[in-house]
């Protein structure tokens, strides 16, 4: 079997993938005013948006993330948490091309950017692209709600 295309592969990945987004939006969630500082500390967007960004983003991730565990709107969460982990990636370099040591706001460990969390991020991105391409719906709730339903 092609390991590309394989769907116990895959759906390791979208597990993967959703539990990290769960796992980063909890203590977000939890601390909003320590994430907005983190926020605050990437200098990439005006003082009135740091606000919204982490009031907003942590719910953003935690919905994405359960959708793709529970295979709910798999592309749909699998693409905005693709999209996030790009802009996430871009934030990091930016700031490390700058030379800013700043926290990286990901999960609950003070945890600097760097190469490695560049490098890092880009690779989730890829994998997020990656089970975009190939996903089938493989253990997905949304599959067997849609099967049930009369006249589908």
């Amino acid at each position: 079997m092609n390991l590309l295309n394989n769907k116990f592969l895959l759906f390791l990945v979208r597990l993967f993938l959703g539990g990290m987004f769960i796992y980063a939006a909890v203590p977000k969630i939890v601390d909003p005013f320590s994430f907005a500082v983190d926020v605050y500390n990437y200098r990439l967007l005006p003082d009135f948006a740091v606000g919204l960004m982490a009031a907003g983003l942590p719910w953003l991730e935690l919905i994405v993330g359960t959708m793709l565990i529970f295979g709910l709107r798999t592309r749909a969460a699998c693409c905005i948490i693709t999209g996030l982990l790009g802009v996430f990636t871009l934030a990091m370099f930016i700031n490390t091309l700058r030379g800013i040591d700043v926290d990286c706001g990901c999960f609950v460990s003070d945890r600097s950017i760097g190469w490695f969390a560049v490098v890092e991020d880009l690779v989730f991105t890829l994998l997020g692209l990656w089970y975009l391409q190939r996903a089938d719906g493989f253990w997905c709730l949304e599959r067997l709600v849609v099967r049930r339903i009369p006249g589908r």
